[in-house]
């Protein structure tokens, strides 16, 4: 038997480890805005990648590839948000957050359809596609154009972009610091905005009645009404210039002033209409922005409407 010289690597040779494999690469390509590593954003796309990563089916004489096998069952990988929160200890907000940024980012895209189990129709159940595109060009970066290139023979890795070609990651923390004055402030700023978020969040539970609507029997009306509650505190606790509200961006200040008055009734509203709706909504969360913003203004006509629609029938 070959040897390398060291016992503990000669041991490791028989150790056959298998999983998710993360490219050191990811840690420089997948950043929050100060350009240290989303590990969270990290770790769960190794996840994903390893489900899409097909098993080899060899010819037994030859040992050749004759097949492909795809590990999952559907077209896609479905994994939903609690999936992550068991599988690496996230909270289902980090889960959110990570997940949005590698949507942003162009390398996964969320899909949500209706599936029916034993004759039980689950809504908006939660795909993951994975762009093998843009996966290629995080991971080997120095695929450059000649452009990319600088005049002193240096690399210049560009920054991650979102579908738009942006590449802002606004709604992350910005943890930049240079001096120990710059740390101290850091510091001091970062408790506070913290503390700020505890009270918004609390508050934004309190307005929509989030324990109550945590004992909806409907699994997949509570796993929305979380995203949904998630999608307001992004909103609200993190400061921004301007918000996209279906096709237009909106001042911050206005679309905060609005979700802060968003009540229990908006909430199911919404979550009642997306239920509903038969036509495939490839962006969920574009819609949920917008039909939260939306709420507090066409709640009334809708249930007038739709109460006229039932009375017609009877």
């Amino acid at each position: 038997m070959k040897t390398s010289g060291s016992h503990t690597v000669d041991q490791m040779h028989q150790i056959n480890i298998t999983g998710n494999v993360i490219p050191m690469v990811w840690f420089d390509q997948i950043t929050f805005s100060n350009g240290k590593p989303n590990t969270n954003a990290i770790m769960i796309l190794a996840d994903i990648v390893y489900w899409y990563r097909p098993n080899e089916v060899r010819d037994e004489q030859t040992g050749r590839v004759i097949a492909l096998k795809k590990k999952f069952s559907a077209d896609l990988l479905q994994r939903s948000y609690n999936d992550y929160t068991e599988q690496f200890g996230f909270s289902k907000k980090q889960v959110y957050n990570a997940i949005l940024q590698l949507e942003e980012m162009g390398l996964i895209q969320r899909i949500f359809r209706n599936v029916c189990i034993n004759n039980r129709t689950l809504p908006n159940v939660m795909y993951l596609e994975l762009n093998t595109e843009r996966l290629k060009e995080i991971t080997f970066p120095c695929n450059l154009q000649e452009n990319d290139v600088q005049s002193d023979n240096e690399v210049r890795i560009p920054s991650p972009k979102g579908k738009d070609g942006s590449t802002s990651m606004e709604g992350y923390p910005i943890l930049e610091s240079q001096t120990n004055t710059e740390n101290t402030t850091e510091i001091l700023t970062e408790n506070f905005l913290s503390i700020n978020q505890s009270s918004y969040e609390e508050l934004i539970q309190d307005q929509i009645g989030y324990d109550y609507l945590m004992q909806e029997e409907d699994i997949s009306l509570r796993e929305m009404y979380e995203e949904m509650f998630l999608m307001i505190c992004d909103i609200v606790c993190q400061n921004r210039e301007s918000v996209r509200i279906g096709k237009e961006d909106l001042p911050y200040a206005v679309v905060k002033s609005r979700y802060l008055k968003l009540e229990m009734r908006h909430l199911q509203y919404v979550a009642h209409t997306i239920r509903y709706t038969t036509s495939d909504i490839r962006n969920i969360r574009s819609y949920m922005l917008t039909a939260l913003y939306h709420a507090p203004e066409t709640i009334t006509a809708y249930w007038t409407q739709k109460a006229s629609h039932d009375m017609a029938v009877m």
